[in-house]
Order: C-alpha cells, then structure tokens, then sequence
C-alpha cells in the first residue's frame, strides 16, 4: 500500500511489543476512522515476527519498519517519507527492543519535532512509586548504576521525552501525579485514561473476555478469601456470594490451588495499580 496516495489525515500508532492497549486503541480508532472518514489510522511495528497481532482479525495497515538496534533512522525515514499528522508511540523500556535502545529514543523524538507533526506519548511506567507521601524511584532498574546516578539519569530521561511530546497519556492518577510532582510534567500536558485504552463500552464487551466471572473467582478463593469484607459485599450482587469463600485474611486452605501467590493490596496501590481511596479497583 502506498500510503502517499490517501488525501486523509495520516495518523500512526507505534509499538514494537504490540500490547493489548496499543492494538485496542488502534481497532478503536480504526472504526472511528470508517465513519468520520478524515484521517487514516496506521499501526507501525518492529520486523520481529514473533511480535504478532493479539487478535484474530490483523489490520491492513500494519507495517513493519525497524530491526533492533536501527529503530531510530528507520522510523525517521519512514516517518519524513509519509507525512504524519499524528504519531503515537506506546513506550516501555523494551519497546524498541533490548533495554539499551531505549535510550536512543530521545533523539528520534528530536528528529520528528523536525517533520511538522505532532507527537503524543503512552508512558506505561514512569519508574516510580509513591510510598508514606513522597516519591522513590522503583528497586529493580536493571541497569548496574549506583542509585544517585541512576535517579539523575531517570529525571532527565523522563523530562526529556515529556518535553518532547505534544501529549502524555497515563493509564491512572497516581501515574499522572508521579509526572507532576516528581518529574514537573505541566498538569495540562498529562492526559488520563483508564488502562490507557479510550473506547466505548460496546467495544470493551468485544475485546475483553475474561476466563472467569466474579462469582466464579469468588467460589475459588480468590485471595485466599480476604478480597472483600463484610461492609464491601453489602454494594455488590448477593448471589456473588453464595457460595463465595471469604476470610478476614488471606486463607491459604480457601485458594483453589492451596498456594498463597500474588502481591498484597498494599503493594498494587504503591504500584498505582488501585487506589487507596478504591482499593477494590
């Protein structure tokens, strides 16, 4: 496909490791892009074929531009060849590859300032966790730098590629907070969206099937019982909890596997994954 040949709007989506959250969104905006019939979606990804589409049905405007280690003058052709009204990167440290092209990715971001288009950035994780109100950098950085070191190069890093985007995109508040706070993101530049994927409910139905229902992971033991509490149930469902098996704490005897597995609640807020004023998610 010659993408030069469309009159629309040209909007790309980039990501080499292919997520859910980036492919949802882009069959979100693919459909939007049917009936408003301005501007064409594209989804750009790595030539690495075991990177492959999460869904049965592939898009047709897919392309596959950058081998590892070459992301950034193979992205920058393509990219000043098409003319892009919009291009949206879905970042995590292994996007384009190993941990080191990471690093390479400021300077892309400065080439494409250069092209006329506007840039808006998914960052799924800033590096840091909030713990007894104040920031700190998460633990397990693979990277064998002594931690002064590594927070300075963490804060430039982030303002950098904040810097250079047009708009941020965060999948929840406390992510959003940590870019403000931490790094000094301009509030106004940080959009907030649920799992960082936009959609409408209709389409959620189609792409999200989970294995198990509610009722069903309760009758299990799902967190060895202590989930939910006895003033919690009272805002669900009752036949949920029929045959639910519930504990004040974590009961090892009522998980299905008799296994204690997972991180506590405590641990999913420090990672933003809930919130202390919503623990239950």
């Amino acid at each position: 496909m010659d993408i030069n040949l469309t009159t629309k709007k040209k909007i790309f989506f980039v990501d080499g490791l292919i997520n859910k959250s980036a492919s949802q969104t882009f069959t979100f905006i693919e459909k939007i892009s049917k009936e408003k019939e301005n501007f064409e979606p594209f989804f750009v990804t790595t030539k690495n074929e075991n990177m492959k589409w999460p869904y049965p049905k592939i898009p047709q405007n897919i392309f596959r531009i950058w081998k590892n280690g070459t992301y950034v003058r193979d992205l920058f052709s393509f990219f000043k060849k098409n003319s892009p009204s919009l291009i949206h990167f879905f970042f995590e440290l292994r996007t384009f590859g190993t941990l080191r092209s990471a690093f390479k990715f400021p300077f892309l971001l400065f080439l494409l300032r250069t092209i006329n288009t506007k840039i808006v950035l998914t960052i799924y994780n800033p590096f840091i966790f909030k713990k007894e109100e104040s920031w700190h950098l998460v633990e397990n950085i693979p990277f064998n730098v002594p931690t002064f070191i590594m927070k300075s190069l963490i804060h430039l890093y982030v303002k950098l590629i904040s810097g250079l985007s047009d708009k941020i995109i965060v999948e929840n508040r406390v992510v959003k907070s940590g870019l403000e706070e931490y790094f000094r993101i301009p509030a106004n530049k940080i959009l907030v969206i649920n799992n960082a994927v936009a959609q409408e409910k209709e389409q959620i139905y189609k792409l999200f099937k989970p294995q198990l229902t509610p009722k069903e992971m309760l009758e299990l033991g799902v967190f060895g019982g202590s989930y939910f509490n006895e003033k919690q149930i009272r805002e669900f469902p009752k036949y949920w909890f029929k045959k639910a098996k519930l504990s004040e704490k974590f009961n090892v005897k009522l998980n299905r596997f008799k296994i204690k597995s997972g991180l506590s609640r405590q641990e999913w807020i420090k990672k933003g994954w809930i919130f202390k004023e919503d623990p239950l998610g």
